[in-house]
């Protein structure tokens, strides 16, 4: 008896020194956070676009039917329209960047890029992507295959069905994940 006692007290300290941490990793969170900001984002658009097909008014929630032709001015959009409060516009913004309204929102001071998409696009047509991505060169950076996940470069990136996700590399192949939209500029200017 006295010996499961002792080894019942050597497990529980044991179990108690260990720590277990059941958060992502430090360098993989801002990922993560953009992420969710983007399908808050994508689900403004979404409601917009769905209130003008079902009322005949306005064209449509997405920055082709807008006519949108930067990143500020589908904000703007977005703002007016009600899909997103000027108290959220940090929800566009790099980590640490709080704009109080739309006049102190700085095209530099963006994390995120939309793609110049339309409703009448594909489903897996990509919506939005972190900044990096879109301003990458024309030559795609190859993909790192280290087995040390290193989310610093990393991109995320949302479609117009929904689809989200993140990738420790900017390469994002078209194909299951996205494709880019079939109108150009691909992606909405500064």
């Amino acid at each position: 008896m006295l010996r499961w006692v002792l080894v019942g007290a050597i497990v529980l300290f044991l179990l108690n020194s260990v720590s277990i941490s059941h958060s992502p990793p430090p360098s993989l969170a801002p990922l993560l956070t953009i992420l969710g900001h983007m399908e808050t984002i994508h689900t403004a658009a979404m409601a917009i676009a769905l209130d003008d097909s079902t009322t005949g008014a306005g064209t449509g929630g997405y920055p082709a039917d807008v006519g949108a032709k930067t990143n500020l001015e589908y904000i703007a959009y977005l703002v007016q329209r009600g899909g997103i409060k000027e108290s959220q516009l940090d929800l566009f913004c790099k980590e640490g960047v709080h704009p109080k309204s739309l006049k102190e929102l700085r095209a530099e001071n963006l994390a995120i890029k939309f793609a110049n998409v339309s409703v009448n696009d594909p489903r897996e047509t990509i919506f939005a992507v972190t900044r990096n991505y879109a301003e990458q060169p024309t030559a795609p950076p190859q993909e790192n295959v280290s087995p040390v996940v290193d989310y610093k470069n990393g991109i995320a990136m949302i479609t117009l069905g929904g689809g989200s996700g993140i990738s420790r590399s900017q390469a994002i192949r078209e194909g299951p994940t996205g494709v880019l939209p079939p109108r150009e500029p691909k992606f909405l200017g500064d």
